[in-house]
């Protein structure tokens, strides 16, 4: 309880500090959201391992990281985050270093009229009424701070009966040179009625200095609406990443998520979908590779609130090195949500004998008349299977990388914009080549 306690006494040092950077310059609604945000986290502190949905992730080395939210000042060239940025000439890019939005590093291109694609400070500043209502979003302790402190994000909003062909890439990249900084970033997203898009968030280090990212983003598809959304985290082996996406479906939406985490000494992706009108669908795959002495862990929790909704989960893991996994997955059937049908699965591959994954799949079912399953597996590479492989000229690590890369694939082939697949191909590849390395 220290270690809490001293934590919020950081953030409240802190919390003084940011709201005297704004000098009065936030819409008073908004300050009042952010310091009824701080006062929640003051009242409930933060969860510890006795809470059963962070019984495997410790907090305590994130609290024990003194992080600053000014980050150290540093000139920054177009030329450093060139290989970042998606060569679709035709993709919106959005940049954001630090947390704050860059502009001249971005690529706003119009996409038509009605169609709102901005950063988020600047429609906190201009329509605060456009975000008061989203900005209140605050289901535990972490969301509360995200609120409390966030600076920037995007806000895209897509109108009814547009379908947007251009791929929305956000990239937010940490920059710290000398002193541990944190950023708080929030996206709002809105597709109207019959709207579609594709969305990518990405999360690189510039440096290899350790930095934090609080994320948050929130999801709301309209009716026959559908939205294809990446996460890409790969930050460097010092940085923390804590990421929450809260999505809310109406009926006849489909939603396509893919989590993918590469990067993070110390990650934690939070994922709530509620399917709250009839016949949506709602699709989740996640792929993790942990190495060294990365810890990722993965929650989700996908709540059936109507009838005939359908949902697909899909998580591969990849664990070598002393790498530890979490996953914790819930499929939450409410009274009257009939014709639900639900499958889950969690797998996960372990390369070596000190790598280790806890998985916890779980069901709640509260109506008759659906199909619902969900299952883990743990296992190794198969003997024989590698044994073919070196049958046929290859050397045995040869044989493992070739394995595992066909394994990290069931998940990468299902993405469908294809400069997005071959950037994952890209790193699952040089991870290989890492790991190959490292064990000569």
């Amino acid at each position: 309880m220290n270690v809490i306690n001293n934590a919020i006494n950081n953030y409240s040092a802190e919390f003084r500090k940011f709201l005297q950077s704004l000098n009065g310059s936030q819409d008073p609604a908004i300050q009042n959201i952010r310091n009824d945000a701080f006062f929640s986290v003051q009242e409930n502190g933060f969860p510890t391992v006795k809470d059963e949905s962070w019984r495997f992730t410790d907090l305590t080395p994130l609290f024990n990281q003194p992080f600053n939210l000014s980050a150290s000042k540093g000139i920054i060239k177009k030329s450093d985050i060139q290989k970042y940025i998606l060569s679709d000439v035709h993709a919106l890019q959005l940049v954001f270093i630090d947390g704050k939005f860059y502009k001249e590093f971005s690529r706003m291109i119009n996409p038509g009229q009605s169609i709102e694609v901005k950063n988020l400070a600047e429609v906190m500043r201009r329509e605060p009424q456009k975000v008061k209502t989203r900005l209140m979003r605050q289901e535990d302790s972490f969301s509360a701070l995200n609120t409390a402190f966030v600076n920037d994000g995007s806000y895209i909003a897509i109108p009814e009966n547009r379908e947007i062909r251009e791929t929305i890439h956000l990239i937010f990249l940490s920059a710290a040179h000398k002193n541990p900084t944190v950023s708080y970033i929030r996206n709002i997203i809105d597709l109207g009625r019959n709207a579609q898009v594709r969305i990518v968030e990405s999360y690189y280090s510039l440096y290899n200095q350790t930095a934090y990212c609080n994320t948050l983003t929130d999801i709301r598809l309209g009716e026959n609406s559908k939205l294809e959304h990446i996460k890409l985290q790969n930050e460097n082996l010092n940085g923390f990443h804590l990421g929450r996406l809260f999505i809310d479906q109406q009926r006849d939406s489909r939603f396509h998520s893919f989590s993918l985490n590469f990067g993070g000494a110390w990650v934690r992706n939070n994922l709530f979908a509620k399917l709250s009108a009839p016949n949506c669908k709602n699709l989740l795959y996640g792929l993790y590779m942990g190495h060294k002495r990365q810890h990722i862990d993965n929650n989700t929790v996908i709540e059936h609130a109507a009838p005939r909704c359908e949902s697909r989960e899909l998580y591969q893991g990849i664990l070598s090195d002393q790498a530890h996994g979490v996953f914790s997955g819930m499929i939450y059937v409410h009274p009257g949500a009939a014709k639900t049908d639900a499958r889950q699965n969690n797998n996960c591959l372990l390369l070596s004998p000190k790598a280790r994954i806890d998985s916890k799949p779980q069901l709640e079912i509260y109506a008759d008349d659906v199909k619902c399953t969900h299952g883990a597996t743990v296992g190794r590479l198969d003997e024989q299977q590698i044994f073919y492989l070196r049958s046929r000229g290859l050397g045995r690590q040869q044989a493992k990388n070739i394995l595992t890369y066909a394994y990290a694939e069931k998940v990468v082939e299902k993405i469908n914009i294809l400069q997005v697949r071959d950037l994952i191909d890209e790193i699952l590849l040089e991870r290989l080549q890492e790991d190959t390395n490292f064990r000569k």
